[in-house]
């Protein structure tokens, strides 16, 4: 009777457990069947950027050479150390490198429970930042961008939690949707695909603000450089350098911890527009006298030729959860043009583009990659999981 009474509970339990696989897949398919359906908005604007013909363009210039390729951004091999000078590591203030470490908190309109949770962890970034950078370096301030629901009690309170030594400064920032993004449709309606769907529209509001708004907030732009950091960014180990003084002497535009691979169902039609964009011979690069289509090549940039293989193409991206930024760079002609073709498009809202790969394809038909871009391989670093130390830094006389 027992034995029975056993078979019959674990039949059950299996029966309710195949059920609720059943129900949770059948949710997913159908979310984003709806979302891949022809007929709605976002997969007719994705159809749209899609629909060119590279043959309508002058073909791209001859590929450099394999050997005169810049080095795989996702290989995992040892770097070339990264040599500096005793200026590069001294501690004393350098008054012609303005520059600062910026932030966007996420603390929202939502429970309090939850943002006391992501508090904690940007508490814990703070002290890692203090403890292998800012020590060494407290002149650089620390600018704080946060939306207006950390009001004035929560910063008071959560600021007694932190480094006192940091240079902290708050600025608030309202971010919202384009007034072009469609009101009152619901947004399984307008095709947006279930990843989208998520977090919207504050995780697209934060992808904007990185990719095009922060270049115009007035505490950004004066600065020669911004490093930026997630509130969950964890520095493991000394930078041991003034990375500011560092990329300013050599003329390096950008700087990035590490390089990876983004989802393909969240950048449809990303590759195709910066496919289109750097063949019309009127887009120019930040080098003189360079096209977009010629510095991607010297830069050996990717992008497949058809929809077909685009879209089993694994996008690139700068793990921008910790990058350096040349302001000036960024609100230039050429770079500012770029990002305001990227933002009329509204694919940041409408299949989340994220800034990302963003970055990494504007930069690669836009700068030279050996010159001005690098990686800060020697640091040890943790953003949702463990980055160790490609490098070492090396000092000379």
């Amino acid at each position: 009777m027992r034995s029975c009474l056993k078979l019959c509970v674990i039949a059950l339990s299996m029966a309710v457990s195949l059920m609720v696989t059943y129900v949770t897949w059948e949710t997913v398919i159908s979310g984003y069947a709806r979302y891949r359906s022809n007929s709605n908005p976002a997969t007719q604007r994705i159809r749209n950027i899609e629909n060119y013909r590279n043959t309508d363009y002058p073909p791209l210039p001859d590929y450099s050479s394999d050997s005169e390729c810049p080095p795989y951004p996702l290989s995992n091999l040892p770097r070339p150390p990264i040599v500096v000078s005793a200026k590069d590591v001294s501690t004393r203030p350098i008054e012609s490198v303005n520059s600062a470490i910026v932030f966007l908190v996420e603390f929202i309109d939502r429970p309090l429970k939850e943002n006391h949770r992501e508090m904690l962890k940007f508490s814990k970034a703070l002290w890692h930042l203090w403890e292998n950078f800012s020590q060494d370096y407290p002149h650089y301030p620390v600018y704080i961008f946060h939306e207006p629901a950390f009001t004035v009690k929560y910063r008071q309170r959560y600021s007694k939690m932190w480094p006192p030594g940091l240079k902290i400064q708050f600025h608030q920032v309202n971010l919202k949707l384009p007034s072009t993004f469609p009101k009152g449709v619901s947004l399984e309606d307008l095709g947006l695909n279930p990843t989208n769907r998520r977090a919207f529209p504050g995780y697209n509001n934060m992808i904007r603000f990185f990719w095009k708004n922060i270049f115009d907030h007035p505490m950004i732009q004066p600065l020669d450089y911004f490093w930026r950091l997630d509130h969950d960014s964890v520095l493991q180990s000394p930078v041991g350098v003034d990375v500011f003084h560092y990329m300013k002497k050599r003329g390096i535009r950008y700087g990035y911890r590490t390089a990876t691979t983004d989802a393909r169902h969240v950048t449809n039609g990303m590759l195709a527009f910066f496919d289109k964009y750097r063949r019309d011979p009127a887009h120019q690069s930040m080098i003189n006298g360079t096209s977009c289509a010629s510095m991607s090549q010297r830069n050996c940039l990717e992008i497949p030729d058809t929809t077909q293989d685009r879209s089993e193409y694994y996008p690139l991206m700068y793990y921008n959860n910790f990058e350096i930024v040349h302001v000036p760079t960024w609100r230039s002609e050429p770079m500012r043009h770029l990002t305001d073709m990227v933002d009329r498009t509204d694919m940041i809202y409408w299949n989340r583009w994220g800034d990302a790969p963003l970055r990494y394809y504007s930069i690669n038909m836009m700068l030279d990659t050996r010159k001005q871009v690098m990686e800060w391989c020697h640091i040890r670093y943790f953003h949702h999981k463990q980055f160790e130390p490609l490098c070492t830094l090396e000092q000379i006389p």
